[in-house]
């Protein structure tokens, strides 16, 4: 497993909400965090939401959220 997965007591998945390839790229880091440790809360960050054009919808972001089990802050 990755380094900076040992030992974490949190995984904090980061996205771009104007690119929607970095949305789809959320599953293979919480494959990767739930592989390493299954037990630690995950949380979802969507970046760059100063900016107008968004091309991840507030639904696609909540089914995510629901999907994966993440934590709301």
């Amino acid at each position: 497993y990755p380094l900076f997965c040992r030992g974490a007591s949190a995984g904090l998945i980061c996205f771009d909400l104007t690119d929607y390839e970095s949305f789809l790229g959320i599953e293979k880091w919480v494959n990767l965090f739930r592989e390493s440790s299954s037990e630690i809360p995950l949380y979802l960050i969507g970046t760059k939401n100063d900016l107008l054009e968004k091309a991840v919808s507030d639904e696609e972001i909540n089914d995510a959220k629901e999907s994966y089990g993440f934590k709301e802050v």
